[in-house]
């Protein structure tokens, strides 16, 4: 039997009541829900790790942090990457300009250093470049960017990872390393992997609890972070759902992706799959959402970016449709300027200036430059071993992700970012996510239950021949999560006490018809 449940706020007071005396009476229940000012409880539970690291924002397209290897520490820059088992770093046996313009490891100067065993040189391939590396191990620390900055401040802050595995490389491809502001790599894939830093600050039992709570800033001047053992809440929005989604191995950050919607029109991406489900790697080291080019080429051809930006305003939401730990399929919408890469071009030979040494002399006057906007699309075409679909930084900045590895499992919960007011947007596509059974889901308007204050909310519905899931955004910012079940009709406009009315569901044997929404 599918227990129905709608979810209310505890602030509504008598209307809580009213609605739990109407709603057991057709068999739906209330349930606890978060007030739309606060934090869920379990999100609650997890704030505050061992340290927390600052992430630098490269253009939208990697975030990158400090660390120190050895001992004493050599520090270095890499990318935090989920989506990595690997760690590496420039070696000193590398004497390129691309690796001697980066920092490099001098294993011989740390006193912690050894070689690994039964190790031999790797190389890994990536879409534009290759390194070659030989292995070792060391202890590798991270220090809190708040409170031990550099290394510098209180030292209880910080975190060590002993004996961790660390690729020194002998080779780099000039491209595009030798241009990337960072080092290297650090690997954070599940602890199942033996090579990941999980896997270690596992064995060592470093944290409380081994997960990581990962913000990334959607403004290339602001900072995105990480935070070990546990999550920051000053970048989680207040009043929006956690969801737990298992991964299907302990070897990555693999989930379960069902479809993908256009405007609440599903494209059945995953229909030839096994049970309908496509296998997404969350991965904070790619810039992109990709799919195989056979399955994601029908939403590139929906969305259809234009290069000078010209149809951002008329492009369609998308969601993606996420498996959540009991089956039920969770949808997270992203607007088109969540999942569009805005930059600022400057136009060629469109500007004038008196020039010393091919530098521009300030102060002579000239002509400013023509500078244009350039979108792309943030969703991609990538063909992986395995046909995996990457859930990468397109999706994770508007959704604040935690890598809970105790429990195996990947949470999502929606972010803030310094710039926007901290309420769900009344007007648009709703951003909260809504859950239903594992079913394909399409998006229809519905006028469900409303405050009379609520005139201009965002309503949505996603159905099915047994039941089907409300999600109502009120101006205020709270929502009703409203389940129906298609057994019953509706009797008609009423109203229901405390200044609210909608629709009353009576039962029926009727078959499901447009009069049956509540």
């Amino acid at each position: 039997k599918i227990k129905n449940t709608i979810a209310t706020t505890p602030s509504m007071g008598p209307r809580t009541a009213f609605l739990d005396t109407l709603f057991k009476d057709i068999g739906l229940a209330v349930a606890d829900q978060t007030p739309s000012n606060d934090f869920p409880h379990e999100l609650k539970q997890l704030e505050g790790g061992k340290v927390h690291v600052d992430l630098l924002n490269n253009n939208n397209s990697q975030y990158y942090g400090d660390f120190t290897i050895g001992n004493p520490g050599q520090r270095f820059t890499a990318v935090f990457d989920t989506g990595s088992a690997i760690t590496w770093v420039p070696g000193k046996k590398c004497g390129s300009d691309t690796c001697t313009e980066h920092h490099r490891l001098d294993s011989t100067s740390s006193s912690t250093f050894s070689a690994a065993r039964d190790a031999p040189p790797g190389s890994i391939h990536y879409g534009t470049g290759e390194v070659k590396y030989d292995v070792g191990q060391d202890t590798i620390s991270f220090c809190d960017s708040h409170d031990n900055a550099g290394c510098h401040g209180k030292s209880k802050h910080s975190l060590k990872v002993p004996k961790q595995l660390v690729g020194t490389s002998t080779e780099q491809t000039s491209y595009p390393f030798r241009i990337l502001p960072f080092d290297g790599i650090l690997g954070l894939a599940p602890s199942g992997s033996p090579g990941s830093v999980m896997h270690q600050l596992k064995a060592a039992k470093a944290l409380d609890k081994n997960l990581l709570g990962v913000y990334l800033s959607e403004d290339t001047h602001r900072s995105g972070s990480m935070d070990f053992g546990g999550v920051d809440l000053s970048h989680i929005q207040k009043g929006s759902p956690l969801t737990w989604h298992p991964i299907s191995t302990d070897k990555e950050w693999i989930v379960g992706l069902k479809d993908i919607l256009v405007n609440g029109e599903p494209l059945h991406v995953c229909e030839n799959r096994p049970d309908g489900v496509c296998p997404a790697v969350v991965d904070t080291g790619s810039s992109l959402v990709t799919g195989p080019e056979s399955e994601i080429s029908g939403l590139l051809s929906k969305i259809g970016t234009s290069d000078d930006c010209s149809n951002l305003g008329a492009m369609p939401t998308i969601s993606l449709q996420l498996l959540d730990k009991k089956g039920d399929v969770v949808n997270f919408p992203l607007r088109p300027e969540e999942y569009t890469l805005k930059t600022l071009e400057e136009q060629p030979n469109s500007g004038g200036s008196d020039y010393q040494n091919e530098f521009p002399v300030l102060g002579k006057g000239g002509t400013a430059p023509i500078v244009n906007p350039h979108c792309e699309p943030g969703i991609g075409v990538m063909d992986v071993p395995g046909r995996k679909w990457v859930i990468g930084d397109t999706f994770l900045r508007r959704y604040y992700s935690i890598y809970d590895d105790d429990h195996g499992q990947v949470g999502f919960v929606r972010s803030i970012h310094p710039d926007e007011t901290p309420t769900v947007p009344s007007s648009g596509a709703s951003t909260g996510v809504v859950a239903q059974k594992n079913v394909q889901a399409s998006l229809h308007p519905l006028l469900a239950l409303l405050p009379p204050s609520a005139s201009s909310s965002k309503h949505s519905m996603n159905s099915n021949k047994n039941r089907s899931t409300t999600t109502t955004t009120t101006t205020n910012g709270s929502s009703l999560h409203i389940l129906t079940c298609a057994t019953f009709t509706c009797g008609g406009l009423e109203t229901i006490g405390d200044g609210w009315s909608g629709c009353i569901c009576r039962p029926s044997n009727d078959a499901m018809s447009g009069n049956q929404q509540a």
